[in-house]
């Protein structure tokens, strides 16, 4: 699955809200792919002659199915890297819900609570690369 929006007129200062949530349908997954299975978020700069990596956020889907009871994330910001970089360094900063919905799931209503925009630091979630680190 692969989904894209473009964000015209965007700078280094803006605040961007997406206000989407990601869902996985993964009627048909084994076992075996979800213990192996990750997902990948992209942030790339868009421009009439290449698309950039600006930065990504990378989680194995276990994480999100043992998260709870609902098999979901709700209201995470996570920490954007990019690993292509010398002297990896956080280029950006994203709020994210996800739910892994699997044949015997409910889709659940996930919820954007704007209270903790200003300070994300609050609950920063950091790639594996970052957290040895910090």
């Amino acid at each position: 699955m692969q989904s894209s929006r473009i964000e015209k007129n965007a700078t280094s200062t803006s605040d961007i809200i997406y206000n989407q949530h990601l869902t996985l349908e993964c009627n048909d997954l084994k076992k075996q792919d979800l213990e192996q299975g990750s997902f990948k978020i992209s942030l790339v700069e868009q421009n009439m002659f290449s698309t950039p990596l600006v930065a990504e956020f990378k989680m194995d889907l276990l994480n999100v199915y043992y998260a709870n009871s609902k098999h979901c994330m709700e209201d995470k910001w996570i920490a954007m890297i990019n690993m292509s970089e010398t002297g990896t360094k956080i280029r950006a900063i994203m709020k994210m819900s996800c739910q892994l919905i699997g044949p015997s799931d409910q889709q659940n209503q996930l919820k954007f609570n704007p209270s903790d925009i200003k300070d994300p630091t609050v609950k920063l979630m950091l790639p594996p690369s970052l957290n040895s680190k910090v």
